[in-house]
């Protein structure tokens, strides 16, 4: 039974094939100088950038059989199909539109729906024929542009694919609705809105991202201001965010800053500095390594995990109002006023228990909501932990 179903499946498969459409395939060239700035503009049509070494700019895409009028010359083929192409002194501009606006087709056949896609961009037949009552397969119509190497790519794209098959020195990135895929980037501008966009090496970003998924491999400096997101990387050195209602994954970074609301933030390994502001963060730590210098938190209504069994030398200094505090080291209260006569020189002051009035928990034991503590040698280097953190769970172990 199983071989017969595999073969019907395979008969049904090769017939779907026989009676696929040919694709006949068009294209265009113009020359650019080196180093230009390519400026692609497209809406609702699925587009693969590739790079080669001659000073040109080649577009290519298909025609199917029922669109082969022998009667169109090529340019009245890409006027058809809404293209153009145009090449300036120290640029090119590309102008793409897979439809005229979000409701419907203009490049498709009459015989074709009107149904567009936003996010798959397929532009598909419902109707029946009488005759045979067989129904036409959906399609995508896609757009392939080489560009020289070492071109400037300045893309704005909405309800599209777009895939970025070789490196890219500088790419500036303006889209919705779409989906992109790319390689290494040395300077990446982008600005997204519901879209996903996936990188493998960024140098340099700057990233404005809103209702969508970033994500890439090594990242040596991003500045990132995100709205209702995922953004996950594998490795940082230096990242500034503004985070409000994401939740942020990350393997090991070096150093982060910023300020995050609402959301969530794991990270892996942390190897130099943390430094956040904000409130209903939730921030997890995994490991801190011994290189570890500062962790600086300023936070509310949230859940803190920082382990410090690996950790040979640091001190840490807490403040936080009712909030849970687990600890592997003794917990020494401070006074309130107690930062006032540090300031003014006092050395020795004994420290005391507070009323109970806004005490942390611990262990279901009142602690102060201020105190220090610290394990091994730290007058040399060491890492230091301060935090501010009120209505916290808080957990050092």
């Amino acid at each position: 039974m199983k071989l017969y179903i595999t073969t019907i499946a395979i008969f049904m498969v090769t017939a779907i094939h026989a009676q696929d459409k040919k694709l006949k395939e068009i294209s265009t060239e113009v020359n650019v100088t080196k180093e230009a700035t390519i400026r692609i503009v497209n809406v609702g049509r699925n587009i693969n950038i590739k790079t080669w070494a001659q000073p040109k700019v080649k577009l290519t895409t298909n025609l199917l059989d029922e669109e082969q009028d022998k009667n169109k010359t090529e340019e009245e083929w890409w006027s058809y199909l809404n293209i153009s192409v145009k090449a300036f002194s120290n640029r090119v501009e590309i102008n793409s539109r897979g439809s005229a606006t979000f409701s419907g087709c203009s490049t498709c056949p009459n015989s074709w729906s009107q149904g567009y896609s936003n996010t798959s961009n397929f532009y598909s037949s419902s109707n029946s024929s009488n005759d045979n009552n067989k129904t036409k397969g959906v399609r995508k119509r896609v757009l392939e542009i080489i560009v020289p190497e070492g071109s400037k790519l300045d893309i704005d794209s909405k309800g599209s694919d777009i895939v970025l098959n070789n490196n890219a020195d500088e790419l500036i990135l303006d889209i919705s609705n779409t989906t992109v895929d790319a390689r290494d980037v040395k300077k990446l501008r982008l600005r997204s809105r519901f879209s996903t966009v996936n990188f493998l090496n960024i140098n340099t970003a700057e990233v404005e991202f809103e209702n969508g998924t970033f994500k890439a491999s090594d990242i040596t400096d991003l500045d990132i201001d995100s709205k209702t997101s995922t953004v996950e990387f594998e490795n940082g050195k230096y990242v500034y965010i503004r985070s409000q209602n994401d939740n942020y994954s990350i393997e090991s970074i070096d150093k982060i800053e910023g300020r995050k609301l609402y959301g969530e933030m794991r990270i892996e390994t942390l190897n130099n500095k943390i430094d956040i502001e904000g409130n209903n963060a939730d921030i997890k730590i995994h490991n801190l390594s011994n290189e570890v210098e500062l962790v600086k938190l300023n936070n509310k209504y949230a859940d803190i995990r920082l382990p410090v069994k690996n950790l040979k030398n640091y001190e840490v200094n807490f403040y936080g109002l009712y909030s849970t505090v687990f600890t592997p080291f003794e917990k020494i209260p401070v006074k309130k006023d107690e930062d006032e006569k540090e300031a003014k020189g006092e050395k020795n002051v004994t420290a005391t228990s507070q009323t109970a009035s806004g005490l942390s928990n611990c262990n279901g034991k009142p602690s102060p909501l201020k105190f220090t503590g610290s394990v091994g040698d730290v007058k040399g280097k060491h890492t230091r932990f301060e935090l501010v953190c009120h209505s916290c769970t808080v957990d050092f172990k």
